[in-house]
């Protein structure tokens, strides 16, 4: 993976926690800065980066959850103020 890359996933998902940090359950914000924290690690490799299969399906796990809750979230609104 290029360095430039891995830094904006890096950064995307530092927005995503920062815009979301309300909203996520705690065990996401948890894995969330785990995530980012490893994937920082290896943004300092001066080689090619290489990003385990187990890291990129946590990344994917991260973002399948906040997209879900987002998602209901928008269901509950829409169920409260009754859209025809």
């Amino acid at each position: 993976m290029q360095h430039e890359a891995l830094k904006r996933c890096v950064d995307g998902l530092k927005a995503l926690r920062s815009s979301k940090h309300r909203t996520l359950d705690a065990s996401v914000i948890a894995e969330l800065d785990a995530v980012i924290n490893q994937l920082e690690k290896c943004l300092d490799s001066a080689n090619e980066i290489e990003i385990d299969r187990d890291l990129k399906m946590r990344v994917l796990k991260i973002v399948s959850d906040s997209v879900e809750l987002a998602t209901n979230l928008s269901e509950i609104i829409r169920r409260f103020i009754g859209s025809d």
